[in-house]
């Protein structure tokens, strides 16, 4: 009977520390995705600033 209640407590430690793990990896993926999503929004900040340049530039060399 003893057996039964170390096996059912290291089952548990298990069952904890996997839940831990995996709280861990999901924390981990959501910080990715987040920095991936920054960074997609910079770099489209900054093309649309190039684009605004290239247009400013294109317009002031036809009205030149």
């Amino acid at each position: 009977m003893a057996d039964a209640f170390i096996n059912l407590g290291v089952n548990t430690g298990d069952f904890i520390q996997s839940v831990s793990v995996i709280s861990r990896t999901m924390t981990d993926v959501k910080h990715d995705i987040t920095s991936t999503v920054e960074n997609i929004t910079s770099d489209f900040t900054d093309l649309s600033k190039l684009a605004d340049k290239s247009g400013k530039d294109i317009t002031d060399g036809l009205i030149s």
